[in-house]
């Protein structure tokens, strides 16, 4: 699940950090 995610946001490294945030946050 993570990887789905962080697959097609490594393009952006900045999204890459909020979405990481973001997970964190949530899990």
């Amino acid at each position: 699940c993570e990887a789905a995610i962080t697959r097609p946001i490594t393009d952006d490294p900045d999204m890459q950090r909020s979405i990481h945030e973001l997970v964190r946050a949530i899990f």
